[in-house]
């Protein structure tokens, strides 16, 4: 991460962007990275700015610039290699839906799991959200039982069901997401559920909207439930009731929020704050609020859990980037697999709320 220690929160946040987009490519120590000229058109920022951003970069080791020669990515990215890790594949399992719901592509999640387990094979499995557990299933019963101690899983935003069904197999597992209640043996990271769910509301509040609608999705999980305690304990706290707002658990398809939002904005009649479970959400929301007028009466506010430039909406975003957490990920399974690391351990991310 990038030093608390700077003052300019602009700079900071552009030789931050700059530190996630090395991440995001998956380059490692000694590869060519970008020049000032093509950094400042790919982050629409001023010549002075970039150099000043990766002349930080540099002194933190993130890299390195060579007069003549260019810039490359510095020791930072150097990755240690566990010899004794017995892992040769990791079984990635999402569901369909999940790259629109969590921002997590397929090729990010290879790329930082690549540079956390150099040397595993990492498979991707989309499956479809009404038949998960038997395609799990399928998925657990495939790994021979001589291959077992050599092939992992990670589970990303998963049942309750998926989550006991690993735990059972014995498999060295992670999860990528809440754990559910009753599962206790499986280790994950999340950011900070209900830290979101407060953090938005508590920007509504103190903006002077005391009417909420709640965009969540039509699937709840663990997760969910601790957004919805977090806005309600805000709620609570300034002394509003539960009729001071409306919940809408909907597909996280851009259509459907579309006429939703559609139906909302032609029902209300005071200024309210509109608060979506993620970008996706936000995004189909924003687009609607600006067609039909209403961006003064609508306070948009996200919990996305990435950070994004060019957002014009305020949002709830971790304090460890997604590339980085999901090599945290591929760290802790890992070690579960080397049996370097005992015990379960559920890391929870700090959550940070953004004002673009």
């Amino acid at each position: 991460m990038i030093s608390a220690g700077i003052e300019n929160s602009n700079l900071k946040q552009l030789a931050t962007a700059l530190e996630h987009d090395i991440r995001r490519r998956g380059l490692r120590a000694g590869d060519r990275y970008l020049t000032a000229s093509e950094a400042c058109k790919q982050f629409n920022a001023s010549e002075m700015s970039v150099h000043r951003a990766m002349q930080l970069l540099a002194e933190e080791g993130y890299l390195v610039r060579q007069r003549g020669a260019g810039t490359f990515v510095g020791a930072k990215y150097e990755v240690p290699v566990d010899q004794s890790c017995p892992l040769k594949i990791v079984h990635v399992v999402m569901s369909m839906d999940c790259q629109r719901i969590a921002t997590l592509s397929a090729e990010l999640l290879v790329q930082q799991l690549g540079l956390a387990m150099p040397d595993v094979s990492v498979d991707i499995h989309y499956i479809p959200e009404y038949d998960s557990l038997r395609h799990l299933e399928r998925i657990v019963s495939g790994i021979p039982e001589a291959n077992r101690p050599k092939e992992g899983v990670i589970l990303i935003r998963s049942s309750r069901s998926m989550q006991l069904l690993i735990e059972e197999s014995g498999l060295p597992a992670v999860v990528f997401g809440s754990i559910h209640p009753g599962v206790t043996k499986l280790s994950s990271i999340d950011m900070n559920q209900f830290e979101v769910g407060r953090l938005m509301a508590r920007h509504a509040l103190d903006a002077g909207r005391t009417r909420l609608i709640l965009f969540m999705r039509d699937d709840w999980r663990e997760g969910d439930n601790a957004v919805f305690s977090g806005v309600m304990q805000e709620l609570a706290a300034d002394g509003i009731g539960p009729d001071a707002f409306n919940l809408y658990c909907i597909p996280p398809e851009s259509d459907y929020i579309a006429e939703k939002v559609r139906m909302v904005l032609s029902r209300e009649c005071e200024p309210f704050a509109l608060i979506c479970r993620t970008h996706t959400y936000a995004d189909a929301a924003e687009k609607v609020i600006y067609e039909m007028k209403k961006k003064d009466s609508v306070l948009l506010i996200s919990g996305g859990g990435r950070r994004l430039i060019g957002t014009r909406y305020p949002y709830v975003t971790p304090e460890i980037c997604i590339e980085d957490q999901v090599q945290i990920l591929g760290r802790m399974l890992m070690g579960h697999a080397s049996q370097a690391e005992s015990g379960v351990k559920n890391q929870i991310v700090p959550a940070q709320f953004v004002c673009p």
